[in-house]
């Protein structure tokens, strides 16, 4: 989710001609699927990460494994569920599979779960860094920007 946000502001905030027809679009209950980049390509989901990929360099490698965990990849599959070779009563070889939701820790040994948590909350840093650019030029013609405070340097009372 904080991937597929992050390529959809990644490509809004610096990149769209028209932000304001973006925001607008996707308003009236648009998708970015029916829009169109400067190439004249569909904005599917595999464009707008190709397109992110020029500031968020670590996006592809992350999107495809992401992908894969909600799509049900073999690696989501494998990760919970388990196989293993056994006899039944008669000695006949049989497999079996095992498996639970949540997955625990155990059941990741290759440190799957670690690394989408890495993407998930590099993607949400990401994210909230990609919206103040929005923010900046919100309403503005195309090149100008506004001066902002990052968020970061916000004080809370």
């Amino acid at each position: 989710m904080q991937i597929d946000s992050l390529v959809r502001v990644a490509y809004t905030a610096p990149t769209a001609p028209n932000t304001d027809a973006v925001a607008w679009h996707l308003i009236r209950v648009g998708t970015f699927r029916e829009l169109r980049d400067s190439e004249n390509k569909r904005l599917t989901d595999t464009r707008l990460v190709e397109l992110a990929a020029a500031h968020h360099p670590w996006i592809p490698g992350a999107y495809r494994v992401a992908s894969g965990w909600v799509h049900l990849s073999p690696d989501h599959l494998r990760a919970v569920f388990h196989s293993k070779e056994t006899t039944d009563r008669e000695g006949q070889p049989i497999l079996v599979f095992d498996g639970g939701i949540p997955i625990s820790a155990i059941s990741d040994p290759a440190g799957g779960l670690a690394d989408l948590l890495d993407a998930m909350t590099r993607g949400t840093a990401e994210l909230f860094a990609s919206m103040e650019v929005w923010e900046s030029r919100k309403g503005l013609p195309r090149g100008q920007t506004r001066d902002i405070t990052s968020i970061s340097e916000l004080q809370l009372a």
